[in-house]
């Protein structure tokens, strides 16, 4: 990443042990202030994306940690904050030549997903994952790819005050036949199991040689990025937030309020379709928008595009979100 950042997470002590950073947290249930920050109970008392508007939320099953595991992140930059959330078998360091221009009018954080990077505690599913992703980041726009942005889309449907502007880039709300989804849950359970087999360079070779990443052309920064991840990391990753372990986001997909892009490569025809689907679901306040000459990572075939995109949405459409709290976190 370029310029000057600094890293949120464990970070080693002079005594060998880990401490962890203190982050500042507004609250998912009500408008957050300073004087009520979320706390990790909070967290807990949020129902899952996929539960109905007007269910009420289920006991934590287990008594809630003092903190939440947060996911490590760096950061850099200064501004309204704009979270970027990578997709599977990716890291924080996989934005190519992104952050460079969003930190010029941002505070940026990049983070690691559960089971990637640094970060590599598994979740136990999509909400979870997107508990401790609120729980890091706080009230910020978001801006998820692929796996990163599915989670994106959970917090913002469990905690929309979190939430300022949802940007999604081959995305998907789930799939709605329970047959297609058992049959997808059973072929990630065992290509996890395939890539535990292999190892994480083999797997790397396999995985972005489908046509699905035809247009992408990983520079060896991205690969080594994407190597600093485990076998156990991923394969537990795909087990529990693969696509088929996905609740189908789809009924409540009305239920959003903050502006939302909607993005896809104009090659990737299944998540163009499913994007386009997507906005409409959603409702006025979406955009979507396909990428030229772009297949499912759009963001990186299309480098220029993508960042013009979405630097004129957010100046159309997000510059009179709520600026009211704080930038959270912020390293102790």
């Amino acid at each position: 990443m370029a310029g000057s950042y600094r890293t949120l997470g464990a970070e080693a002590g002079s005594d060998g042990a880990h401490r962890r950073h203190h982050h500042h947290r507004s609250h998912c249930l009500h408008r957050p202030t300073a004087d009520h920050p979320m706390t990790s109970r909070d967290l807990d008392r949020v129902p899952p994306a996929d539960a109905p508007a007007d269910a009420p939320a289920d006991p934590p099953a287990d008594p809630p940690a003092d903190l939440l595991p947060h996911l490590h992140a760096d950061t850099c930059g200064a501004g309204p904050r704009l979270v970027l959330v990578h997709g599977f078998t990716q890291t924080r360091r996989c934005w190519g030549a992104l952050p460079a221009v969003f930190q010029r009018d941002h505070q940026l954080l990049c983070v690691d997903l559960p089971g990637h990077g640094r970060s590599p505690a598994p979740a136990r599913d999509l909400p979870d994952a997107a508990r401790r992703l609120g729980a890091t980041a706080g009230q910020a726009i978001y801006l998820g790819y692929s796996l990163g942005g599915r989670v994106c889309l959970h917090l913002a449907l469990a905690c929309p005050t979190l939430v300022r502007a949802l940007i999604l880039v081959g995305a998907t709300p789930g799939i709605d036949d329970p047959a297609a989804r058992d049959d997808r849950a059973a072929a990630d359970d065992r290509l996890a199991d395939h890539l535990e087999r292999i190892g994480v360079p083999a797997f790397l070779d396999e995985w972005l040689a489908q046509p699905l990443f035809r247009d992408l052309r990983p520079d060896a920064q991205d690969r080594a990025a994407r190597a600093e991840s485990t076998a156990s990391g991923l394969a537990a990753a795909l087990r529990t937030l693969g696509t088929g372990r996905q609740e189908p986001l789809w009924p409540r997909l009305h239920t959003l309020t903050m502006p939302v892009l909607v993005v896809a490569g104009a090659r990737d025809e299944k998540f163009a379709t499913l994007g386009a689907r997507m906005a409409t679901a959603i409702g006025p306040h979406a955009h979507l928008a396909l990428i030229p000459d772009a297949g499912h990572a759009a963001h990186l075939e299309q480098p220029a595009a993508f960042t013009d995109l979405v630097q004129a949405w957010l100046h159309a459409h997000a510059a009179h979100a709520p600026h009211d709290l704080p930038y959270a976190p912020t390293p102790s």
